[in-house]
């Protein structure tokens, strides 16, 4: 059993042969060994995780332990075998993200369809927003909500509100995302969310399936929200020769963040920072994305910005 280390909140776990460290253990900053008091129960994980990797030879994993889930990749580093290990958590509420009311409605709204993308640098809680916007909406309006990752990284499945969701393995020793995906959008399934979007196939599937009317809502790198389309475009071209047309019909919004250490009540925290490029239903937008004009999206996201600050001031007013 491995009640203990379940027990423990930290972010990775880095078990080898001869170490283990712990990053984030009980909120502290940094690495550190592992407490002895764990050790018996990252000997256990190390030992599933060795099964697992020998017998299906995938990187990457999930793991069950109890009422506690798991996410593994493991690194064949010079002299061993390593795992990171990563716990599996339920999503922050969505209005406790710090988005900010307008750019929460526009992810919230009932009619909205097409590729959601949430993009951004690593570690910056990418996936905590786009999983938390995904079970909002399931609870909000209903319905089959379908996850598909590989692995899953966060606790999703279960009744929420008056909908339901289920969480999907994209193995790729059972056809990865693209089998998923194609399973996913014959389902019925309300909104899909897929997990990071890393290759031409998922790409354009993603794209391919905001087109026909799903709403897919997924997550991709890019240090602003126009390195996040080059690189989704990027992608798609590896598929699709006509990649530009595809994210200019298939994308709806482009979310990129970051999270930004500020000092509050002389506390370190993160704070977060976004941007937002609405794309389904704005000419100028798809019309520059459909010319590959992407640095020209700079003025769009710019007074898209400067309308909806204005928008909220005269709210306010």
């Amino acid at each position: 059993m491995t009640d203990r280390l379940n027990a423990t909140s930290f972010v990775d776990l880095y078990i080898g042969e001869s170490f283990s460290q712990m990053s984030g253990l009980d909120g502290a900053m940094g690495i550190q060994a592992a407490p002895e008091y764990l050790c018996h129960d990252i000997a256990l994980v190390r030992a599933r995780c060795l099964h697992v990797y020998k017998a299906e030879r995938n990187p990457e994993f999930f793991l069950q332990l109890g009422s506690a889930s798991y996410r593994v990749t493991t690194m064949e580093s010079l002299r061993e075998t390593v795992f990171t290990v990563r716990q599996c958590k339920e999503p922050r509420p969505a209005r406790t993200l710090g988005l900010g009311d307008g750019v929460l409605n526009a992810l919230l709204e009932r009619s909205l369809r097409g590729l959601v993308l949430v993009c951004g640098e690593m570690k910056m809680g990418k996936t905590n927003t786009a999983a938390s916007i995904f079970v909002e909406r399931v609870k909000l309006y209903g319905g089959l909500g379908l996850a598909v990752e590989d692995p899953p990284e966060m606790v999703l499945e279960g009744t929420h509100g008056e909908g339901h969701v289920m969480q999907l393995w994209a193995n790729p020793q059972r056809g990865g995302y693209p089998e998923q995906m194609r399973r996913g959008m014959r389902s019925g399934a309300e909104v899909i969310m897929l997990g990071e979007i890393r290759d031409g196939v998922t790409a354009s599937e993603a794209c391919r399936a905001g087109i026909n009317g799903h709403l897919v809502i997924s997550t991709g790198h890019g240090g602003s929200p126009l390195e996040g389309i080059e690189r989704l475009h990027a992608l798609a071209l590896q598929q699709e020769p006509s990649a530009a047309n595809l994210l200019a019909d298939g994308l709806a919004v482009v979310l990129w963040q970051t999270l930004e250490p500020v000092v509050v009540n002389d506390r370190h925290v993160k704070r977060m920072r976004t941007k937002m490029l609405v794309v389904k239903g704005n000419d100028s937008v798809q019309a520059k994305i459909r010319e590959g004009r992407f640095s020209a999206l700079v003025q769009d996201m710019q007074q898209q910005a400067s309308a909806a600050a204005w928008a909220t001031g005269a709210t306010k007013k």
